[in-house]
């Protein structure tokens, strides 16, 4: 599977609520979300967040680093692999 299309929730996220036009800390992001979302796209997220983790916890790299392009395309917000587990505990945090 392209990861445009395995992690299209999470660019949707970053696209929307993290980008780089937002001062707010990533905890504040995630409620905006968890408050704006119908609970589909919540679900969605959750799946996205899931997957991500799996990725960190293999420390599958090359996977990763594609996944930071892809949702940095729009937002020009970065997720760098040193990044990847207060990013996951923070989106879990939130949305489980």
């Amino acid at each position: 599977m392209k990861i445009k299309e395995e992690f299209k929730y999470l660019k949707y996220f970053y696209d929307g609520y993290y980008n780089q036009s937002y001062d707010d800390t990533l905890d504040d992001r995630f409620i905006d979300f968890k408050d704006l979302e119908n609970d589909w796209w919540i679900q969605k997220l959750r799946e996205d967040i899931r997957k991500l983790e799996q990725v960190f916890i293999q420390e599958d790299i090359e996977k990763w680093i594609e996944i930071e392009a892809l949702v940095h395309e729009d937002s020009l917000r970065y997720l760098p692999f040193s990044f990847g587990e207060e990013f996951i505990k923070t989106a879990k945090r939130h949305l489980f």
